[in-house]
This record gives C-alpha cells, sequence and structure tokens, in this order.
C-alpha cells in the first residue's frame, strides 16, 4: 500500500480574477495553508495520532465591501489501530477555530471528526470507507467517505480515491518527476462576526479539478508540486440568525435562508505546495503510520 507519510506541507493557491455573477466586480481569492502531522507509534497495532493545521482565505465577499480573512486553525488527535492484518481503523477528533478572528459575539469554535476504515485487499491497493462530521456555523455537515488507494508494482502509477472528497491519479514520467490530476471538494463554515449588519458567516463550498507537475527532490522526501486550477467553489454569505437542520454532501435540509451576496463566476489559478515525506520502509512494519 501507500509507504509514505507527508510530515509537513505548506500550500498557496491564488485565483487572480473571480468575477461576481450578475453584478458587476471580481476578487482575487489567495489560499495559504500549513499542515504538520506526527504520528506516535505506541505499539505494532495501536499509533497516536496528532496534527496541527492553519489556512487562510483572503477574498472580497462583496464588491462594496474589503476582503475578508477566512482563517481557521486547529489539532488534530486520534489513533491508528490494526484491528486484523487486513483492516485498519482511524479515528480522529478535530477541535478548530475559524473565522474572521474579530472580537465580539461570535461562533468560532467547532468540533469535527473522521472514522475511516482500510482493508487491505492487496500488498498495492487499500480500500477505504468512513465518515465525517462537523458542527460548523451554519449547523451540522456530514459526509460519507468512499474509495481506494493502489499503487502500480513498478510504483510509476497511483491512484488515490477519497470521494466524494478528493481524488489524486498521477504518473512518474521521469526519474524525479511525476504529471497529475487532482480534485478537491470541501464545505465548511466562518463566522464573521459584524462583517455585515447584522452580523453574518460564510459558507464556503470548495470545488477544484487541476493538473499538476511534481517534482521529487532530495530522494524524495522533499516533495515540490506546481498545479495549475480551475476552480468552481462557492463562497455564500448568509445572515448569523439563519442556519439549517442539517447537511450532507452538498445536501442542505430545511434550508429557507436567504443569501447575502452574489455567487462567483468560475474562475482560473495556480497552486504551487512544498512537502517533507517521510517513506516507510516495507521492512520496518510501520505501514500504520499512515494517515491520509
Amino acid at each position: 500500500g501507500q509507504n509514505y507519510l507527508d510530515i509537513a506541507k505548506v500550500k498557496n493557491g491564488f485565483v487572480p480574477s473571480n468575477e461576481y455573477e450578475e453584478v458587476d466586480g471580481e476578487t482575487a481569492v489567495n489560499n495559504f495553508l500549513v499542515k504538520i502531522t506526527y504520528p506516535i507509534v505506541i505499539s505494532d497495532k495501536l499509533v497516536f495520532l496528532t496534527g496541527v493545521d492553519y489556512s487562510n482565505i483572503n477574498l472580497k465577499p462583496l464588491p462594496s465591501k474589503p476582503a475578508v480573512d477566512l482563517m481557521s486553525s486547529g489539532v488534530r488527535l486520534g489513533i491508528s489501530y490494526n484491528h486484523t492484518d487486513k483492516l485498519k481503523g482511524i479515528y480522529l477528533v478535530i477541535p478548530k477555530y475559524t473565522g474572521n478572528y474579530k472580537s465580539g459575539t461570535n461562533k468560532y469554535f467547532q468540533v469535527g471528526g473522521v472514522a475511516l476504515w482500510k482493508y487491505k485487499a492487496k500488498e498495492n491497493l487499500i480500500y477505504k470507507y468512513g465518515v465525517y462530521g462537523s458542527s460548523e456555523v451554519f449547523g451540522f455537515y456530514t459526509t460519507p467517505i468512499l474509495g481506494f488507494y493502489y499503487q502500480s508494482l513498478n510504483k510509476k502509477f497511483e491512484l488515490n480515491l477519497a470521494l466524494p472528497i478528493s481524488a489524486d491519479i498521477n504518473y512518474k514520467v521521469l526519474k524525479n518527476v511525476r504529471v497529475g490530476a487532482e480534485w478537491l471538494a470541501l464545505t465548511s463554515g466562518y463566522d464573521l462576526n459584524e462583517y455585515t449588519i447584522p452580523s453574518s458567516y460564510m459558507q464556503k463550498t470548495t470545488q477544484e479539478a487541476g493538473g499538476y507537475l511534481q517534482f521529487d527532490l532530495l530522494k524524495e522526501q522533499l516533495i515540490l508540486k506546481t498545479k495549475f486550477l480551475y476552480t468552481m467553489s462557492i463562497f455564500r454569505l448568509y445572515d448569523d440568525n439563519e442556519t439549517v437542520d442539517f447537511g450532507i454532501t452538498g445536501v442542505f435540509v430545511n434550508d429557507e435562508r436567504t443569501l447575502i451576496n452574489n455567487d462567483f463566476k468560475k474562475g482560473m489559478g495556480f497552486e504551487i505546495s512544498l512537502a517533507y515525506r517521510f517513506h516507510i520502509k516495507k521492512e520496518d512494519d510501520k505501514e500504520t503510520l499512515i494517515v491520509d
């Protein structure tokens, strides 16, 4: 199966021009992210998982208002447990602090969680299934996860699916160069406090597709990726008092909210990321380190 783990990752995506639908104006969207993962091996069956995440998205939700920062900072705490030789469970709790971090009445604190199971069908094929849930500012949101990881025996071709959230397919064309394509779809909420009167929040639905070049440097320990983005992301502004009962994979129950802003048109952008990759030796029998 997957024989590496990205310990630290820094990523910056930039869409220089997103036009608003039905009104004049445009905004740039800048997305910065830092992710650190540190697993602690307790035994052959049990690994304690820790991690820290920070992200900041800067954009103008309304053409008449200044840009705002949609920030998120949190930790990942949990375990990876080998139930059998073939079945592994990953259980994480993800408390986070999201919003524009302005003082005043706010709902910045949220709690999410993941339960994911991996079944090793072959040495190079792992099936994945699970569920993600979070207490977002607009209401509880959840999505099922279904996918698999496959790597060709010569390690040139790699396919990693965790649908509907993410997909990555890539192929090694040169010794240290891969070409690939990715899909990312995430939904989250950010309290903007008094960005508008009355106070409001942003519901962000990331929908991005991209093609990339990956450069594996320093014996494949330093991974540099440059990606061309096609973004269909949705940034919707709502009054703080208007929420939903429940959301699952983009469908919201009892959604009677009034949209404050206009959606963005589809846009083009680019992204660059740098990751430190730890390679797991098969003879070390430490496959339990894999958490992605």
